[in-house]
C-alpha cells in the first residue's frame, strides 16, 4: 500500500512539473558542492504582458550577454533571526536577472559552476572552492 502511494505521489510530480515551469533553467553547482536548480536565461513569452515587451527585455538580455566577459551567479542574501547573513544562488547570472525582472540580486561571492558547460566561465579558484563538499564548516567570505 504505502509503494503504491510513493509511486502515484511521484507520478503526480512528474506529470505536473512540466505545466509549472515556465522559463528556462540550468544546473549550477555552488558552495558546498551544492547543485541549484535555476533560472537561465528570458521567461517564456507567454510571462510577459505583450509580445512588445518580451521583445525588449529579449534584446536587453542579449545585449547585456554579448557585452560581458564573465557572466556572475546572482545571490540573494537574507539576515536570519540570529543575526547572521544567508547568501543563496538565485540566477545563472546578471542578464537572466534583468530578463526576469529582479531588483533584489547582487554578485555571488564566488561563481557558480554551470553544469551544462555554457556561459562565461570565471574564476578558476571559485570554481574550485564551490567544489568542495562541506561538513560542519563556515560558508562565506
Amino acid at each position: 500500500m504505502t509503494k503504491t502511494v510513493a509511486t502515484f505521489g511521484l507520478l503526480a510530480i512528474l506529470y505536473l512539473t512540466p505545466s509549472c515551469v515556465l522559463s528556462k533553467t540550468a544546473q549550477v553547482l555552488y558552495l558546498g558542492g551544492i547543485t541549484y536548480l535555476l533560472p537561465d536565461e528570458c521567461p517564456d513569452p507567454s510571462e510577459f504582458v505583450s509580445q512588445r515587451s518580451y521583445n525588449i527585455k529579449l534584446a536587453e538580455y542579449k545585449r547585456c550577454y554579448d557585452s560581458s566577459r564573465t557572466l556572475q551567479t546572482q545571490c540573494v542574501t537574507d539576515t536570519l533571526q540570529s543575526g547572521k547573513k544567508l547568501t543563496v544562488p538565485v540566477y545563472t547570472d546578471l542578464c537572466s536577472a534583468i530578463c526576469h525582472g529582479s531588483k533584489n540580486h547582487h554578485d555571488c561571492p564566488y561563481q557558480g559552476v554551470r553544469l551544462d558547460g555554457r556561459g562565461k566561465a570565471g574564476k578558476d579558484e571559485d570554481a574550485n572552492e564551490v567544489k568542495k563538499k562541506i561538513a560542519d564548516s563556515f560558508i562565506g567570505r
